[in-house]
C-alpha cells in the first residue's frame, strides 16, 4: 500500500518519456541523426506502453491505413526478391524506410493538438537546424550576407532548400502570434534578435541551397498561405494582423535586402539550362546536353515508361535502383565525386511511388494524406486549431507537394524527420477531444 501510494503510476513515466523525446526529436532531426533516431525509438516505445494509446489508435482510421499499406508492402517485398533475388537487402531495407514514415503516429499521440507542446516542438526544430547550420557555415559569408558556393551546410542540399523554406514559413506566418505579448524592453530586444536572426539564416540556406524546385515552392506556398491567414474565415480572430505590420515589414525588407545583394547568383541559376528547357519544350529529339534538368528528363521518361509496363502494382518498394541499374541506357549515368554511378532514383516522389508501389499502393498513400488533411480542416472548423497553425500547416503541405516533383528523399533520414514532425503534428488535432468528438 506503502509503495503504491509512494511510487507514481506506470503512465506517468510513459507520459515523460514520450513527450521528452518527441521534443528531443524535434531538436535532433537536422543536428544529430544518432540523437533523432535514439528519440524516436524512445516516443515509439513509450507509446507502444501506453494502454490508452493503443485505446484510441485502434479506433483510428489511420490505423487501418498504415495496416493496409505494410501488408501490402510485405507482398511486393516477396514479390520482388522472387523476381530479383539479387536485391534482397534492398528491398528489405527500403520496406522498413518506407513503414518508418507512420511514425508520426506516436508522435501525434504525445502532441494531441496541445498548442504548447506543438510550439515548443517547432521551437526545438527550428533551433536544432540553424545551430547544424551555424556549425558549418562560412562566418565572413553570413557577416556579408553573400552567398557565394552552393551547400545545405550540414544537411543535402535540395532538402536545406525545402527546410529552410518551412523555417521562414513558420516564421512570417507566425509573426503575430511572437508578438502577442510584451516582457518588457531587455526580453523584447533579445526576442527581437531571435526572430529576425532565424529569419535571416533560414532565408541565407535557402539562397545557398541554389535550389529552384525550393525556390518555385516557395513562391507557391507562402502567398497562399499568407492569403489563409490574412483573408480566411473561421479559426482564431484574437491575434489581428495590424499590430504585427511593423515587424513583418521589418522581416520583408531583410529578406528582400539580402536577395537583392545577391540578385546576381540568382539570376545565373535561373537562367544557366535555358538551352536545355527550350530543347525539352519544343521536344527536339537529339541528345540533351548533361546537365541536372536533363538528367531528370531522361530518368523520369525511364521511370515512367516502367510504371505503364506494371500500373497496378508496381515492382516493389526497394526496385527502383535495380531497375535503373539493368536498363542498359547510359543516359542515366550520372557524374559523381568519386566517378560515374548509375542514378538511384528518379528525381520524382510521385514516380517512385508509383514504379515501387502502382496505383493501388499509391492509393492507400494518398489516402493517408486525405485522413490527414481531412482531421486538419476539422481541427480547424472545430476551433482546436488555429488559424496561423492551419496556415502553416497548408504552407508547408503546399512546399513538400510541389518540391517533391523535383526530388525524392523520403526515405533518408533527414527527409523523414520532416514527414515526421509535418505529419505527426498535422495528425495530432484528430486525437484532441474536442475534433474527436465534433460529428
Amino acid at each position: 500500500m506503502i509503495a503504491g501510494v509512494i511510487a507514481p503510476p506506470i503512465h506517468k513515466y510513459t507520459d515523460y518519456t514520450g513527450v521528452t523525446a518527441t521534443l528531443a526529436f524535434a531538436f535532433f532531426a537536422w543536428l544529430s541523426v544518432a540523437g533523432a533516431n535514439i528519440a524516436l525509438a524512445l516516443f515509439s516505445l513509450a507509446f507502444l506502453l501506453a494502454p490508452s494509446a493503443w485505446k484510441m489508435f485502434r479506433r483510428d482510421p489511420m490505423f487501418r491505413l498504415f495496416a493496409a499499406f505494410a501488408i501490402y508492402t510485405a507482398i511486393g517485398v516477396y514479390v520482388a526478391i522472387d523476381e530479383f533475388p539479387d536485391t534482397h537487402k534492398l528491398q528489405a531495407r527500403d520496406a522498413s524506410n518506407w513503414l518508418k514514415l507512420f511514425a508520426f503516429l506516436p508522435l501525434a499521440w504525445w502532441l494531441r493538438g496541445d498548442l504548447r507542446r506543438i510550439h515548443r516542438t517547432l521551437i526545438l526544430a527550428a533551433a536544432g537546424l540553424l545551430i547544424g547550420m551555424l556549425w558549418k557555415a562560412d562566418w565572413s559569408n553570413l557577416y556579408h550576407m553573400t552567398v557565394t558556393e552552393r551547400t545545405g551546410f550540414k544537411l543535402r542540399i535540395i532538402f536545406a532548400g525545402l527546410v529552410s523554406a518551412s523555417a521562414i514559413l513558420g516564421l512570417l506566418v507566425f509573426t503575430p502570434r511572437i508578438w502577442s505579448s510584451r516582457a518588457g524592453t531587455p526580453h523584447d530586444l533579445l526576442r527581437l534578435a531571435c526572430w529576425l536572426g532565424a529569419l535571416y539564416l533560414s532565408s541565407f540556406m535557402l539562397l545557398s541551397s541554389k535550389s529552384r524546385g525550393a525556390w518555385l515552392a516557395t513562391l507557391i506556398a507562402l502567398p497562399i498561405a499568407f492569403g489563409i491567414r490574412c483573408f480566411s474565415n473561421g479559426g482564431e480572430t484574437d491575434l489581428p494582423l495590424r499590430k504585427s505590420v511593423p515587424f513583418l515589414l521589418l522581416a520583408l525588407g531583410l529578406v528582400a535586402s539580402l536577395f537583392a545583394l545577391n540578385q546576381d547568383e540568382i539570376r545565373t541559376r535561373l537562367t544557366e539550362e535555358n538551352r536545355v528547357v527550350s530543347s525539352i519544350l519544343q521536344g527536339k529529339s537529339e541528345p540533351l546536353p548533361r546537365t541536372s534538368i536533363s538528367f531528370r528528363h531522361d530518368v523520369q521518361i525511364f521511370g515512367l515508361q516502367k510504371f505503364l509496363q506494371r500500373p497496378w502494382f508496381g515492382w516493389g518498394p526497394g526496385s527502383t535502383e535495380h531497375l535503373i541499374e539493368i536498363s542498359g541506357q547510359p543516359e542515366l549515368i550520372h557524374p559523381q565525386e568519386k566517378g560515374a554511378d548509375w542514378m538511384d532514383h528518379f528525381h520524382n516522389t510521385y514516380l517512385e511511388i508509383l514504379v515501387r508501389f502502382g496505383l493501388l499502393g499509391a492509393l492507400v498513400l494518398l489516402a493517408t494524406v486525405f485522413l490527414m488533411i481531412k482531421n486538419v480542416w476539422r481541427g480547424y472548423k472545430t476551433g482546436v486549431l488555429p488559424k496561423d497553425h492551419f496556415a502553416f500547416l497548408t504552407g508547408c503541405f503546399l512546399l513538400f507537394a510541389v518540391w517533391s516533383l523535383f526530388d525524392f528523399r523520403i526515405l533518408h533520414g533527414d527527409c523523414r524527420a520532416y514527414w515526421i514532425l509535418l505529419a505527426g503534428i498535422a495528425h495530432s488535432f484528430a486525437w484532441h477531444p474536442k475534433v474527436a468528438s465534433y460529428d
